[in-house]
């Protein structure tokens, strides 16, 4: 039975950018997988920590629903360089449609560091 322990060993992507407004600076951070499961901070430490909660709330939030829970995409191996990659929304199909773009025709259109 996948639970929330099943849900935390899974590779997600984590990332972290910066958002500056009227207040300032700060960091977000989110699970590129996982629609809307972001959190925020003063420092990327922080917005990672914050990013921990706001996780774990959403899988148990979609496990009482008996909610579909996307999962990491599998990356073939160390070696592999896939570019850029966009994620398309699900579709009826309960499949991602996952794009790969060269690094060349990619716009970037915030500045995001990934953690492992």
């Amino acid at each position: 039975m996948k639970d929330l322990a099943y849900y935390k060993r899974l590779p997600y992507t984590r990332r972290v950018r910066v958002e500056d407004d009227d207040s300032g600076p700060y960091f977000v951070a989110f699970v590129e997988e996982l629609r809307g499961v972001e959190a925020d901070g003063a420092s990327a430490l922080e917005a990672l920590s914050n990013l921990t909660d706001a996780f774990q709330d959403y899988i148990q939030a979609m496990l009482g629903w008996g909610d579909e829970i996307p999962e990491p995409i599998p990356w073939p191996g160390p070696d592999y360089d896939p570019g850029a990659v966009v994620r398309h929304p699900t579709r009826a199909s309960g499949q991602g449609d996952v794009d790969h773009f060269s690094d060349s025709t990619a716009e970037e259109k915030e500045r995001e560091f990934e953690f492992a």
